[in-house]
C-alpha cells in the first residue's frame, strides 16, 4: 500500500491492518482513499503522537512503559479505566514487555480516536452522553448515560483485539 511504504520512509512501520485503519479514520468522505486535506489531517495526527510519544519517552529507550504510556494518552485526551488501560496496552503489546514502542503507540491510539468517533456517531446531540432507546438494544445497560471515555473504556472491554 503506496501510505504503509511512504509513512515507512518517516521511519513509521504500520502493519497493512493499522494503515486500513488510519485511512478509515481520516477518510472524511468515504471515498475509500484519503486526498490532501485528509492526509493532512492524518499528518497532524501522527505528528501530535509522535510528538506526545517523545515527550513521555524520559529515558530516551524508544519505548513507553505503562506509566509513561497512561500519562501519554491521557495527555493526548483519551482516559481509560484500569481495566480497560491494562487490555488496550496487552492488546497493543505483541512481545509481552509491558512497553510500547512508537508505532505500537500510535496504534493504541488510532484505535482510541476510532472508538471515540465511533461515541461520536451515536451523541447525534453532542451533549457528551448516549442514552439508547428503550428496547432498542444499545451500548450498555439500563440505558445509564455514559461519556466518552467510558463508552471507549467499554469498546476496549467488548472488543477482540
Amino acid at each position: 500500500m503506496e501510505l504503509q511504504r511512504a509513512l515507512a520512509m518517516g521511519s513509521l512501520n504500520f502493519s497493512m491492518a493499522t494503515v486500513a485503519h488510519m485511512i478509515r479514520l481520516h477518510d472524511r468522505n468515504q471515498s475509500g482513499s484519503i486526498d490532501f486535506d485528509e492526509f493532512s489531517s492524518l499528518h497532524n495526527f501522527l505528528t501530535n503522537m509522535r510528538a506526545s510519544f517523545q515527550h513521555f519517552d524520559k529515558d530516551r529507550s524508544g519505548q513507553l512503559d505503562l506509566n509513561e504510556i497512561h500519562q501519554a494518552i491521557t495527555h493526548a485526551g483519551f482516559q481509560l479505566d484500569q481495566h480497560a488501560f491494562y487490555a488496550t496496552c496487552k492488546a497493543f503489546d505483541p512481545d509481552r514487555t509491558g512497553t510500547l514502542g512508537e508505532p505500537e503507540f500510535i496504534a493504541l491510539t488510532v484505535f482510541l480516536q476510532s472508538a471515540r468517533g465511533i461515541f461520536d456517531a451515536f451523541d447525534t446531540g453532542r451533549t457528551n452522553s448516549h442514552q439508547p432507546e428503550s428496547g432498542k438494544g444499545g451500548c450498555h445497560r439500563s440505558g445509564a448515560h455514559t461519556n466518552q471515555d467510558v463508552f471507549a473504556s467499554k469498546v476496549v472491554r467488548n472488543y477482540d483485539l
